[in-house]
């Protein structure tokens, strides 16, 4: 659902073109209707059409609460044996239903569970990486423009979409790091399975878990992904730099 929703999105499905694009009519003296001029500031415009506020709420929530959703679809996976064994298994967020058996609460959430993991687990990050691979370059010209303070405008951006549609995800990183959320969401993913699966063995639980963190750290330190103030000075400079090393060549 989610790899179709933003699939529609980005080649701009026909019906939410026609919402977005519908403006507004008024009726002239002689009983037409007139289309009305769109208001634009000195600034330029910063109306964006529907489907781009729309896209923006929807990414924005599914990312928030992609940890807490993740968490309650692997639950119902995560099954534990009693102690002393008897051959019965026991959901752990739930101690007192058993497992696997017909009719039960966890046979029934296994197969929406599934749906869950597959289309919101994996899909969410998969439509995310589809969309930046195709749209790295705009992603690029952006953060350029967000590292001089512009783009904020139709006048300024003509991508202007794209960045209230998406920016959430990329602001924040360098214009090659563009796929740097992806990693955040992965990193999530796994700390969530790692505490579900392990969840009766504290000490490896701890161990797997830092192992994970500390990875996420040395890479992290390695590629400096954030783009701070000096980060966004630095790409301004280089971009001056190559604007006039190719007016000298011409």
């Amino acid at each position: 659902m989610i790899l179709a929703f933003l699939f529609l999105v980005v080649t701009r499905c026909p019906c939410l073109k026609w919402c977005s694009k519908k403006e507004k009519l008024r009726v002239g003296k002689n009983g037409k209707k007139l289309k009305r001029r769109k208001k634009r500031n000195r600034k330029g415009d910063t109306n964006v059409p529907l489907y781009t506020a729309v896209l923006s709420m929807f990414i924005t929530v599914i990312y928030f609460l992609y940890l807490v959703i993740t968490r309650a679809a692997v639950d119902i996976f995560n099954c534990q044996a009693t102690v002393p064994p008897t051959g019965d298994y026991y959901m752990v967020s739930l101690p007192h239903e058993k497992c696997y058996v017909e009719g039960g609460i966890q046979t029934a959430l296994v197969g929406p569970a599934s749906i869950v993991l597959l289309f919101y687990c994996v899909g969410f990050p998969a439509s995310i990486w589809i969309v930046f691979t195709k749209k790295k370059d705009i992603i690029e010209q952006d953060q350029l423009l967000r590292a001089a303070g512009r783009g904020n405008s139709y006048t300024e951006n003509n991508h202007y979409e794209f960045r209230r549609s998406f920016s959430k995800l990329y602001y924040a990183y360098k214009p090659d790091s563009y796929y740097w959320i992806e990693l955040i969401i992965g990193q999530k993913f796994a700390l969530v399975v790692i505490g579900a699966i392990f969840r009766n063995n504290p000490s490896f639980q701890m161990a797997s878990c830092l192992l994970i963190l500390f990875g996420s750290l040395v890479i992290q330190v390695h590629f400096q992904p954030f783009l701070g103030h000096r980060e966004k000075a630095n790409l301004v400079k280089e971009k001056m730099e190559h604007r006039i090393l190719r007016m000298n060549k011409e």
